[in-house]
């Protein structure tokens, strides 16, 4: 197969590290090319180098052979270069169509780009609402959104920038299919990934990162997935490390933390989303809710915090009712809050790691004059304990990785203050192996301490490792509850489906 794109040599320093270490890589055209690699080791920034975002240090690019400069994403696009970001750039107040032809500079009345739009979807097979306004989207509808902007680019290299990593298994299925449709009409295909499953599920060749250093380029043939993780990690990991996780047997209950009655709770649109739900929590248990994506999970877990108005119902958190309450309060009574979207709402990216680890809880840090006083030594400590380096905290959160920004997330939520109660909205979506390994971890040392754990996650094996109960959602209801040790998991697996 012919070479679509090389780079040579490759180096990028932010002031903090060495982002890419003399990294070398290339791609052929009717091929699956995935790029491997933990949170932090550098996927993030060659795909911003090749896409004109960043500028190399030092270090060549070549398409089709010849040396190219790109030195804005504009230049990329022009030179057939189309990227798929993880985080979808869309402008909220308006529409899909309109954004679409926005992207394109086109008109959204123009007959052609329409039909041509048209032909696209339908060609893909992806499911899209033309009138729908952005604030309206799902993540996994924002992800369709994104990848159709990028079909109409008709490229010569599409670049996948871990596309599966927010969304469900409906789209994650989609998402695959279109790639393997343009590798199969020619296209050259570079595919950024965590998950070592999808490696072999649908790449050809495989290159592994590492602290921005390249440890390894094999055909996925020719290689097994012990080999993969230890390239990843630089130790031998297997799936009983990451999955495998010691469950306390409860045989008894305990008191009740949190208290859900006949909720009912409306989305942005103002549908419906949480219907006649009604859940408890107890002591010292992690409860974990698992189904379809977009079935009202994100809704109810922002009713419990208190960040959406509840329609109808009432929620009990430590035998008081905060059910119109503000979260603020319900944060004073021990509540712990982990986002679905680690980006916009977990995080302030143009603040530093020091302003994002206090800012939800200001009166442990305000002096009675009301002026802000950092105990940076505590602040190191609690970076040290989710294994960031201390010497980050001056750092705008925007320079880190994904897998880092949810790192500081769990410093913040889980050990800031006594924590009786923590909900965590697909607390390891999108990230790698080890950083999941850690917040198991610190859910399952919570648990042993008597706090109680709500969790949502669209990865069955994580729900079957993590929980003492489970409880499936579907269409904004409660269709199944069971212990963990009384799980049918093959009816499990076929309701999911």
């Amino acid at each position: 197969m012919k070479t679509a794109l090389e780079l040579r040599g490759i180096v990028k320093k932010f002031p903090h590290t060495v982002a890419l270490d003399n990294v070398d890589f290339d791609l052929r055209y009717g091929e699956i090319h995935a790029l491997l690699g933990e949170n932090g080791a550098g996927k993030t920034t060659l795909v911003n180098i090749i896409s004109g975002v960043y500028s190399a240090d030092s270090g060549e690019i070549y398409l089709d052979g010849k040396r190219i400069v790109i030195s804005s994403p504009r230049d990329a696009q022009k030179l057939g270069i189309v990227s798929v970001s993880q985080h979808p750039i869309l402008v909220d107040s308006l529409t899909v169509l309109e954004n679409l032809a926005l992207a394109l500079d086109m008109s959204p009345r123009d007959r052609k780009f329409v039909n041509e739009l048209r032909k696209v979807i339908e060609g893909f097979g992806i499911r899209i609402d033309l009138g729908k306004r952005v604030w309206q989207l799902s993540a996994s509808e924002k992800a369709r959104v994104e990848i159709v902007k990028a079909l109409l680019r008709d490229g010569k290299v599409y670049i996948f920038d871990e596309p599966t990593s927010l969304v469900g298994l409906k789209d994650r299925l989609t998402i695959l299919r279109v790639m393997r449709q343009l590798k199969d009409s020619g296209k050259a295909v570079l595919f950024i990934t965590h998950r070592v499953d999808e490696v072999f599920e649908i790449a050809d060749r495989v290159t592994v990162l590492r602290k921005g250093k390249k440890i390894l380029t094999k055909n996925v043939n020719e290689v097994s997935k012990s080999e993969l993780l230890e390239a990843m990690f630089g130790k031998s990991l297997t799936d009983t490390d990451v999955r495998s996780m010691s469950r306390k047997e409860r045989s008894s209950r305990r008191g009740e933390i949190l208290i859900v009655d006949d909720l009912y709770v409306k989305d942005d649109t103002g549908r419906l989303k949480v219907k006649n739900i009604s859940l408890k929590v107890y002591e010292g248990e992690i409860l974990g809710i698992i189904g379809p994506a977009d079935s009202g999970q994100r809704e109810l877990m922002e009713a419990i915090a208190r960040l959406r108005d509840v329609e109808r119902g009432r929620i009990v958190i430590a035998g008081k009712e905060v059910t119109r309450l503000k979260s603020s309060d319900v944060r004073r009574l021990g509540v712990a809050y982990i986002p679905d979207d680690r980006l916009s709402t977990g995080s302030a990216l143009t603040l530093s790691v020091k302003e994002n680890l206090i800012m939800r809880d200001l009166d442990l840090y305000s002096t009675r004059l009301g002026f802000y006083k950092y105990d940076n030594d505590r602040l190191r400590s609690m970076l040290l304990k989710v294994g960031l380096p201390e010497d980050i905290l001056d750092v705008p959160c925007a320079d880190l990785s994904g897998g880092m920004i949810q790192r500081v997330i769990l410093a913040r939520e889980l050990l800031n203050r006594d924590v009786r109660l923590v909900l965590a909205s697909y607390p390891t979506q999108g990230l790698d192996h080890e950083t999941t390994k850690l917040v198991h971890d610190m859910f399952i040392l919570l648990r042993d301490k008597g706090c109680s754990i709500l969790f949502t996650s669209e990865d069955l094996d994580e729900i079957l490792a993590l929980s003492d109960r489970i409880i499936v959602m579907t269409d904004g209801k409660v269709v199944y509850e069971s212990d963990r040790r009384d799980v049918d998991v093959n009816e499990l697996r076929e309701m999911l489906a």
